[in-house]
């Protein structure tokens, strides 16, 4: 049963004022709308009407491999929700399916609490549904979302949406990019989401600025290097990015949710890691396992386009010494992942981590070309600015500095691929589209 003593004490008082035929004195917001009930296949009584808001802390949709059929849903409480079920219905209707929910207790920094997972399977593609979640005579209110489609798509591309103290800027800006395009199918995040991935406060405060949208918008995360600093800005297993999010299964049995892949509409992307540095000294073998992955997958896969997210960029600019390449600023990054893009004819590589944007256009056998795949650096969306120097054999389109915040739009067709960078007053940045005829005619 839930165990919150209050509730249970509210949910006595409500039943014994219907019983004495008094259902005029509850106050309304607990005052059940029906008095039907269901028992479900296990024996479990849940009322189809509850007197009892059931809190649900940090929800949120996170994506799965086929956002056309499948949902996966995740919340938190700080007390345990026994005979927790997610209910889910076509928009509107009064009949409603139910789906397990597992839960497991963490500690973050100064917190403990209860992680809630339910995966939605079997629906249909260009839906809308309602779900909520309910626990005995507790129910969370309805939410919405709808499934994809195999057609025309779009989404938001935010990165580093660190903030030290003070989460103002993110909440900003990602709240002027969901009120300017509203119907934009989900969020991504490209790395250092929060500022430390072990922090209970971080995780909090980033949650806070985005706590109203996630509910009914997809959110695809990226891990960065920031995911991978423990309270002592030391190395670590980046346990508090993988407690937050149940990724789509990529088979592996040391890198479970460090990366991953999923499709949406004409558009098949590859979520890799790029935290070797981080990394390699806990648990090695990231970067071999994920290009073999990535053959595998790419070959198994068919839609129109493949875009990359990965976190850490293909330029040093003066951050670390860049791998010995002989050409240009082109870091170890680049080493790791170029040739192999190259080969498996990825369309776009959106990265991160330096707080800036830059367009550098195709780039192709590790020189700026007409074919290959278009590389974008995407800017900050939280409050850590730096400058940095552009880059004069790659860098083509430069964010005005001192740096700003801004966001990238990425729409994408059968056909087409639009991305368009923004400030979060809406002033466009840049704006380029990628057309799959052309692209195919180049013979890359």
């Amino acid at each position: 049963m839930c165990q919150y003593t209050r509730r249970h004490f509210l949910r006595l008082c409500c039943r014994g004022l219907l019983f004495l035929g008094l259902g005029n004195l509850i106050p309304s917001r607990l005052r059940p709308r029906a008095e039907a009930s269901e028992v479900l296949p296990d024996g479990l009584h849940v009322p189809l009407d509850y007197l009892i808001p059931l809190p649900t802390r940090n929800l949120r949709q996170i994506i799965p491999a086929d956002s056309s059929m499948s949902r996966t849903i995740m919340w938190q409480s700080a007390e345990l929700q026994q005979n927790v079920r997610l209910e889910y219905r076509l928009h509107g209707s009064s009949g409603a399916d139910w789906v397990s929910v597992s839960h497991e207790y963490i500690t973050l920094g100064e917190q403990s609490f209860f992680v809630y997972t339910s995966h939605i399977e079997r629906l249909k593609a260009e839906t809308s549904y309602d779900y909520r979640m309910v626990c005995d005579d507790a129910a969370s209110r309805w939410q919405t979302f709808r499934t994809a489609s195999y057609g025309p798509m779009q989404a938001i591309i935010v990165c580093d949406s660190q903030c030290g103290t003070d989460y103002t800027d993110w909440k900003n800006t990602i709240h002027a990019a969901a009120s300017r395009h509203p119907q934009a199918d989900f969020i991504a995040d490209i790395g250092d989401i929060v500022d430390n991935g072990e922090s209970d406060w971080q995780w909090d405060n980033w949650y806070a600025g985005i706590e109203d949208l996630l509910p009914r918008c997809l959110f695809v995360p990226v891990m960065g290097n920031h995911e991978c600093y423990d309270l002592d800005w030391k190395d670590c297993l980046p346990l508090g990015y993988l407690h937050q999010f149940s990724l789509p299964v990529n088979n592996s049995r040391n890198f479970l949710g460090y990366y991953y892949s999923f499709d949406y509409g004409s558009v098949h992307f590859l979520v890799l890691n790029t935290q070797f540095q981080e990394l390699d000294a806990l648990r090695p073998g990231l970067l071999e396992e994920q290009l073999a992955w990535m053959r595998q997958d790419i070959a198994r896969n068919n839609r129109p386009w493949k875009i990359v997210l990965m976190h850490k960029d293909i330029l040093s600019y003066n951050e670390y010494n860049p791998y010995t390449l002989g050409i240009g600023g082109l870091n170890d990054i680049a080493h790791d992942f170029m040739k192999s893009f190259d080969t498996l004819k990825i369309d776009l590589v959106l990265t991160g981590h330096m707080h800036t944007y830059r367009n550098r256009g195709h780039i192709y056998d590790f020189k700026p070309s007409e074919q290959g795949p278009v590389y974008v650096l995407c800017g900050l969306s939280g409050n850590a600015r730096y400058e940095v120097p552009p880059d004069p054999e790659f860098d083509k389109v430069l964010a005005p500095q001192p740096e700003t915040d801004n966001y990238v739009l990425l729409d994408a067709s059968q056909e087409e691929l639009r991305l368009r960078c923004y400030l979060p007053d809406g002033t466009l940045l840049d704006d380029m589209r990628l057309s799959k005829t052309a692209l195919e005619a180049s013979s890359f």
